[in-house]
């Protein structure tokens, strides 16, 4: 799985921002020093917002948006396809988790 995950990576940073624009991304905007450094390095991190995501990963392939009432907004952006399929989970706008 850590194999998958480090390929899922290196495909997704060819594909995503480049690291000048992640850098000029972090630059421009005031985030915690552990978001900042994931961006850079085109990782993510719980509580990051969306706009952290796409600085470090790019636009998703697919987003899928639901309601539950009680904890409210949940969005799934996926990246990839087949088995290098990877979902990031924001609720109310901040990263939840990722699979």
């Amino acid at each position: 799985m850590r194999y998958l995950s480090l390929v899922l990576c290196v495909f997704l940073a060819a594909c995503g921002p480049s690291l000048e624009a992640r850098k000029e991304y972090v630059q421009a905007h005031d985030r915690p020093p552990a978001i900042e450094s994931a961006i850079v390095d085109g990782e993510i991190r719980v509580d990051m917002t969306k706009a952290d995501v796409k600085a470090a990963w790019g636009d998703p392939r697919s987003v899928n948006r639901s309601y539950y009432e009680g904890t409210g907004a949940q969005t799934q952006w996926c990246y990839g396809q087949g088995t290098g399929l990877q979902c990031v989970y924001f609720e109310n706008g901040y990263v939840t988790g990722w699979n």
